[in-house]
């Protein structure tokens, strides 16, 4: 592909508060368009190269008292993906439908390891856990994540027309995350039969 591109990804892993409401949560059916970038093009974009920043992201956190970390396996809805429109930017051009289908992957592929997380902390909680038991699954996941972004978008800037490799892409993306329905943000899993 033409590498008048750069990527201004900043969408990144963490696990800090938010600093703005005006955020959108992902769900299955949530497309992003030029409408979901409402910020103004800074004045550092460079001629001939068409640049955006997707500001999606996703948050952990939780406050209970002791007993009820005890006896909470399910972790789910303390774990979300969204994006900040206000933060989020795009210069119009040659490429902007191969941006927004990037967007959309990346979209998807934040939910997708949230899931992971999700079903890790599921797995792994016991009764008799540390409060900070997630921090070693959440910097596992964050990695493989960083990992599964850069291999997406040098694939992407590898290709002449990456628009097949991102659609193709996304259907798989999205068929891993119906595999991991249970972990949605407002599912619970099922509970496993113990073995007689």
């Amino acid at each position: 592909m033409n590498k008048h591109i750069l990527f201004l990804l900043l969408t990144s892993v963490i696990s800090n508060p938010l600093f703005s409401q005006n955020i959108v949560e992902w769900t299955p059916k949530h497309l992003i368009t030029l409408e979901s970038f409402q910020a103004s093009v800074p004045d550092l974009v460079e001629d001939n190269i068409q640049q955006y920043n997707f500001s999606a992201n996703y948050e952990f956190s939780y406050q209970m008292m002791n007993v009820q970390f005890a006896f909470t396996k399910n972790f789910n809805n303390y774990a979300f993906t969204y994006y900040n429109p206000e933060l989020s930017w795009i210069e119009e051009g040659e490429f902007t439908e191969q941006l927004l289908l990037m967007a959309n992957l990346d979209f998807d592929l934040i939910e997708l390891y949230v899931r992971k997380f999700r079903k890790q902390m599921y797995e792994q909680k016991k009764v008799a856990s540390n409060p900070n038991f997630f921090v070693t699954i959440h910097d596992k996941i964050a990695a493989e994540l960083n990992t599964e972004r850069v291999t997406i978008i040098n694939k992407f800037q590898s290709l002449e027309d990456p628009t097949e490799f991102l659609l193709e892409k996304s259907k798989e993306v999205n068929s891993e995350i119906d595999a991991l329905h249970e972990f949605c943000k407002a599912c619970r899993p099922k509970k496993k039969k113990k073995k007689k």
